[in-house]
């Protein structure tokens, strides 16, 4: 009996130590879920929008549910705004002022829990989240969509405020996603330290927005005859940033800092008739443009200047872009300019550097600046040392030039060296992938509804119903728009189309067209027909013999592809690889 006994609590002992540990890993795992890496002695509020303003806000059982009801509990430097995964505030923000934190005490807005990040969305008149007069902060792991401003930092003149951090934030739609102002109304005549310094913004995307970065500071000064520059030690790191409306970083105002490791493609998807680029530069000072890749930057405007990757547009003094991938804009690469009688006197670009970047077929719509990759219309004069163009390779569209100065008589201070040209794998090859000749401009495509570059292939979206003929996909004059050449293709010894398609579409036909002058229009009697697999989801290459056909001879200047028997119906056929070749 006495033996059982002690059996029995034996058993009962095993039971509840085994219950006490059982709670004790569920308890640990909702700590490890609902916990942020915070510095210690932070105090965070936490918000969901199935909390209640009436919690404390404490912890993850008791949020606030208002992001205006966090805000107004923080007090500075320890404090935390902490929004649950997978919840959405629309028309609401956070906005600060005069909260300051320290690089080691900072005031953290982040998220917590598990799943996607939480989204701050249709602020129409305001900016998702609001920093003013305030330094000391982190904001990351959150996503901000169509807002007038995402995120917002204003900074008055001589406060000498230090330290931001944005990291791993999502952009999507709206107006600026990162903004750094300040009191731009004052008459400002005498120099003076910086206003902020040490912001960094890392791994962050952007798509569709209006501007990834803008720098504003001094918009309706006149008298700036000296070294200012408000914003110190800029840097952008890692950032993705896809079909912005207008420019995608403006870093002016700026003294030190960088712009490494980014992506920016597809700018300028607005209308404007002038002032398109992807980085414009103006009053800014010591600061990088590396590792990084900016391609099909437009233009829009029919005649319409500009169009650049990188705008040198004046007082942009020590500044380097070296080891970048640009390619493919509308306008060439780069413009060295002057901007007259705006924001006080003239200051001149000097002293600059473009070393060991890769220049790719860029100026693809020629019209204003010239045929160039590289547009100098400044004298970029002095004394001091010469801008430096050094150690580049360029692959260039036919009849384009590597540089061009606007006027014989600048007589800049300019250094050339060691710039070297290169040639595509193959002379009329078509990869569409960034290495090679880049896709046409979208111009004279019937019946395609959308061109869409997707990495290593072009996708074209058939729609028959668009207009009176078959789907028709061009590379003619149309891409190089403005110039007096063609493709320039000799018949003689590029007997052949070689193409790898995926026709997803009900056409079992594909018809080669071509011309052989500039202006002449294609006909029936230059054109191949080759049977296609319809409706397919795989790859096949197809191989357009072209030296029986007797017009099939002297300088090609145009080239088309047609579905002729695609007379209704939709579908999408994948280019990826096209050239004319022996």
């Amino acid at each position: 009996m006495i033996f059982l006994l002690i059996t029995a609590l034996f058993h009962w002992s095993c039971e509840e130590t085994e219950m006490f540990r059982t709670e004790e890993i569920t308890l640990k795992t909702k700590v490890e879920e609902d916990s942020v890496n915070l510095p210690e002695g932070t105090v965070a509020y936490y918000v969901s929008t199935g909390g209640s303003d009436s919690n404390d806000g404490l912890s993850a059982s008791t949020p606030f549910k208002t992001l205006a009801k966090a805000t107004g509990m923080i007090t500075g430097g320890g404090d935390a705004i902490l929004l649950k995964r997978g919840d959405q505030w629309s028309g609401e923000n956070i906005s600060l002022s005069g909260k300051q934190g320290t690089p080691d005490n900072p005031v953290t807005i982040t998220a917590y829990g598990s799943g996607p990040k939480p989204i701050i969305k249709d602020n129409s008149s305001a900016s998702a989240i609001l920093i003013a007069n305030s330094s000391g902060y982190v904001i990351e792991d959150l996503q901000i969509d169509n807002n007038n401003n995402g995120i917002s930092l204003i900074y008055p003149f001589r406060n000498g405020r230090e330290y931001v951090r944005i990291r791993n934030i999502d952009f999507n739609g709206g107006g600026t996603c990162v903004r750094i102002t300040g009191d731009y109304q004052r008459d400002v005549t005498t120099a003076f330290d910086y206003n902020i310094k040490d912001i960094l913004i890392e791994d962050c995307e952007s798509t569709g927005s209006e501007v990834f970065l803008n720098c504003e500071y001094f918009k309706n000064l006149t008298q700036i005859d000296f070294e200012t520059y408000p914003i110190w030690d800029l840097k952008i790191a890692n950032c993705d940033v896809e079909s912005t409306v207008k420019t995608a970083m403006l870093p002016r105002w700026t003294k030190g800092g960088y712009i490494d490791n980014c992506k920016m493609v597809n700018i300028y998807t607005g209308i404007a008739q002038n002032g398109s680029a992807a980085v414009l530069l103006r009053r800014t000072r010591d600061f990088e443009i590396k590792n990084t890749e900016i391609g099909y930057v437009h233009r829009n405007a029919p005649e319409g200047p500009d169009g650049e990757a990188i705008d040198f547009e004046g007082h942009v003094v020590e500044c380097t872009v070296s080891n970048c991938y640009l390619h493919h804009c509308d306008g060439p690469a780069m413009m060295f300019f002057f901007t007259l009688n705006q924001n006080g006197p003239v200051k001149y670009n000097k002293r600059n550097y473009v070393l060991n970047n890769t220049f790719h077929h860029n100026n693809q719509s020629a019209y204003h600046p010239e045929d160039c990759e590289i547009w100098i219309s400044d004298p970029l004069r002095d004394p001091n040392g010469p801008t430096i163009i050094s150690g580049n390779t360029y692959t260039r569209v036919p009849g384009v030039s590597f540089y061009l100065l606007r006027t014989a008589n600048l007589n800049p201070n300019i250094t050339f060296s060691n710039n070297m040209e290169v040639a595509d794998g193959e002379l009329h090859e078509w990869k569409f992938n960034g290495s090679t000749s880049g896709i046409p401009a979208e111009g004279s495509h019937s019946d395609i509804s959308e061109i869409t570059r997707l990495g290593t292939f072009v996708r074209l979206e058939l729609d028959a119903s668009l207009d009176d003929g078959p789907p028709e996909f061009a590379l003619d004059d149309e891409h190089h728009k403005g110039l007096d050449i063609g493709l320039e293709i000799d018949a003689n010894t590029n007997t052949k189309l070689y193409l790898k398609i995926k026709n997803n579409t009900p056409a079992e036909k594909l018809k080669v067209y071509w011309a052989n002058d500039l202006y002449d229009d294609y006909s029936e009697s230059n054109s191949k027909e080759v049977n296609i697999v319809r409706d397919t989801s795989n790859y096949s290459t197809y191989v357009v013999d072209l030296s029986g056909e007797s017009s099939w001879t002297g300088t090609i200047d145009k080239v088309k592809l047609a579905w002729p028997d695609m007379t209704s119906g939709t579908g999408i056929v994948d280019i990826d690889n096209l050239k004319i070749a022996p």
